[in-house]
């Protein structure tokens, strides 16, 4: 018998089996993290969408396989002092580690996501896609291959609806793929319209988008569409 076997047993034998239901609780709703680490969790979740982009765009791995992470305390200070968060039990390496830990998995996630979308053909793409946005509570329907006026998705979540655009190219898409998402929008009298491409987006689709309100997402980053809507 292991320890943490024989440490439920004594839990169970000594104080009775109401007193271990409650340890267990506690365990499950987080209740083994301080108030401080909490609070961290909640700002992290908060703000991940730049913090995300700040490790992509810090944290690299060069050509000899080795990951560098040299300026990413640099970036997690700068969180920390943007966020206001203020700790006096936790320690400012622990602090660091905790943040880099949680964004470390979320950007693993995002790579599995994104190699799992990008598997198959632009057909396989665009069901992918919608069986994805199901999973995170979106109601998804493919539009027919052929007249779909620009949307290949209709999406809805808590009174949002979303025309999206799916584009699994081998370099980044250009203004028409903002277009199609636009018409689709219209066509279909949806609130919003998204482009998700495997291999982003050129500057004038970047630029087009931002005038027209047209949200670009990536396949990494199609599971976060809720945050940017």
């Amino acid at each position: 018998m292991g320890n943490e076997e024989l440490s439920i047993g004594v839990i169970v034998l000594v104080f009775g089996v109401p007193v271990f239901l409650f340890v267990s609780l506690m365990l499950y709703f987080g209740g083994g993290k301080s108030k401080e680490e909490k609070v961290l969790d909640k700002l992290i979740d908060r703000h991940e969408l730049p913090l995300i982009s700040n490790w992509n765009r810090v944290v690299y791995t060069d050509e000899y396989g080795t990951t560098h992470y040299d300026k990413w305390p640099e970036e997690v200070a700068r969180f920390i002092e943007s966020s206001g968060f203020q700790f006096s039990t936790l320690k400012h390496a622990e602090v660091t580690s905790l943040v880099t830990e949680k964004i470390a998995a979320k950007v693993a996630s995002m790579k599995r996501i994104k190699d799992y979308l990008e598997t198959g053909d632009p057909y396989d793409f665009e069901r992918k896609c919608a069986e994805l946005l199901k999973k995170y509570g979106w109601e998804a329907m493919t539009t027919k291959k052929s007249g779909d006026q620009g949307a290949d998705i209709i999406a809805t979540k808590g009174g949002k609806s979303v025309a999206i655009q799916c584009k699994l190219y081998s370099k980044p898409v250009g203004n028409k793929a903002v277009q199609e998402a636009l018409s689709g929008k219209l066509y279909n009298s949806v609130g919003y319209a998204a482009v998700v491409a495997s291999n982003g987006f050129t500057y004038s689709a970047k630029k087009l988008a931002q005038k027209t309100d047209v949200v670009l997402l990536t396949s990494s980053s199609l599971s976060k569409l809720e945050k940017y809507i």
